[in-house]
């Protein structure tokens, strides 16, 4: 163990960064400091919505993690071995998650927008959200040398012109490209919203229908859409049928959910994940295992964390919730923890076997858990801090 703790230097004090951190949580007045910045300004006055943000932490956590298994293969391929390797596989399945998530928050945000006044402060609140750590991570890529300066690309990155354009092809970041899908559903949202006003629950399932059958001709951008309806869905359940949701219907609806959701992530036979939909042949399987049941599973879970106040206090555990809260700093920095880790790292190979380490080196399994994923949580938390938050602040509420 102590030959694999010299392996890296900032990956060993990174981690070790994180655990002191724990261990100075013992202080009082640490603890304090910690709850109040290591949350999100302004949180929602709804516990059961609050607590949906622990969810946004895990599925930042499971790119996260997925993308360093996948970014420095073969190093931690001794991964596989273990039980938890399935969430790297299905590491991509996080992103519909957070899709279902926007969807459904955003959603509520715009279904209340009545006046001029309104729209313009959930611009503002969409913007200070977005842009402020997009535009840090797009410049620190320019910065270490994993972006050569193009200013018509360029241009199209800073102001986001790759949402309405396919023909920018180009990302400084790798996570960035569903961020811009992201950023094009703010802008249609509010026109969908006015367009479908009297049936927005009949809407959704007629959008979510449409894109799963266009799927097989479309690109990877647009096989996300259908899930920002899947929250949409959602949101209108739990605003019509909430109260007729007892705790031990809602507990059992939960739980069959993460059944679902447990299903959806393992691995089958032919070395690809389990996707029951795709075997009834209704639809193609779809290529990023961007699944039905993914859907379903996800909605089960949020349907029962909305309507069971133990559930939402169980997701609101504080570990949960500040992992929630640093989750778009994750998800947008940790590739950056992974090339200082790994200084040959490319950004543009994202997904290639690009051999980092030379001579090709195997680290032991619980160097992933243990070392790589608490350091970059440190990193996670130092852009959150100094980056994401000061901006949230400035948000009117």
């Amino acid at each position: 163990m102590i030959v694999w703790l010299k392996f890296n230097g900032v990956a060993t004090i990174s981690a070790a960064a994180f655990y002191l951190f724990l261990l100075a949580m013992v202080i009082p007045s640490v603890r304090a400091w910690a709850g109040r910045t290591l949350s999100l300004p302004y949180p929602s006055t709804n516990k059961e919505i609050a607590a949906l943000d622990s969810y946004r932490g895990g599925a930042a956590s499971l790119v996260t993690m997925a993308h360093i298994w996948v970014f420095s293969q073969p190093t931690f391929n001794a991964t596989q071995q273990q039980w938890w390797h399935f969430l790297a596989v299905g590491g991509n399945k996080a992103v519909p998650i957070f899709v279902i998530l926007s969807g459904f928050l955003i959603f509520r945000a715009v279904k209340n927008i009545q006046t001029l006044e309104d729209l313009n402060r959930y611009i503002k609140r969409r913007f200070l959200r977005i842009y402020p750590v997009y535009l840090f991570v797009l410049l620190l890529g320019y910065v270490v040398g994993q972006a050569v300066f193009d200013l018509p690309n360029f241009l199209s990155q800073v102001f986001m012109i790759r949402s309405i354009n396919p023909v920018y092809l180009k990302y400084v970041n790798p996570p960035s490209w569903s961020l811009f899908v992201e950023v094009l559903f703010y802008a249609v949202l509010p026109i969908w919203v006015v367009t479908f006003r009297n049936r927005l629950m009949t809407a959704a399932i007629v959008s979510f229908v449409v894109l799963l059958f266009v799927d097989p001709l479309a690109s990877r951008e647009l096989w996300l859409w259908k899930y920002f309806f899947v929250g949409i869905f959602v949101s209108e359940i739990v605003d019509r049928y909430a109260a007729a949701i007892s705790e031990k219907i809602a507990i059992f609806t939960f739980f069959a959910g993460c059944l679902l959701l447990y299903l959806d992530f393992q691995v089958g036979p032919n070395g690809t994940l389990f996707d029951w939909f795709a075997a009834l042949k209704i639809v193609p399987k779809n290529l990023a295992e961007y699944s039905v049941g993914l859907a379903c599973a996800s909605s089960l879970i949020l349907i029962g964390t909305l309507c069971s106040p133990r559930i939402a206090r169980v997701m609101s555990i504080k570990p949960f919730r500040v992992l929630g809260a640093i989750s778009y700093s994750l998800f947008l920095i940790h590739p950056f923890f992974i090339l200082a880790v790994f200084p040959k790292f490319d950004f543009t190979k994202a997904g290639q076997v690009q051999n980092l380490v030379d001579p090709v080196v195997y680290a032991p399994a619980w160097y992933v858990p243990a070392i790589m994923f608490p350091g970059v949580l440190v990193w996670a938390i130092v852009c959150f801090i100094l980056v994401e938050r000061p901006f949230l602040l400035r948000r009117p509420k």
